[in-house]
């Protein structure tokens, strides 16, 4: 078992769908494998999947913490 099997389980077992930078630079998520781009994750954090403000246009999808999600649905927190 390697970190990367240890990361993705404890995501899975805890409902996540992904990490994400908090500096915004990246994201990836289970689906999609982590760490697609073969770059270290150490700084990366849990999150969840939301879709992308009308003004991205980059990408099918954001993850970030609880409150972006519901920001993004309109919710409040």
């Amino acid at each position: 078992m390697t970190a990367h099997d240890i990361v993705e389980d404890y995501l899975q077992e805890h409902g996540f769908d992904g990490l994400f930078s908090i500096d915004g630079d990246c994201a990836c998520d289970l689906a999609g494998g982590l760490a697609p781009c073969g770059g270290p994750f150490g700084e990366c954090e849990p999150g969840y999947k939301f879709p992308c403000p009308k003004d991205c246009g980059e990408h099918e999808y954001h993850i970030g913490e609880a409150e972006q999600v519901a920001k993004a649905k309109g919710e409040t927190t």
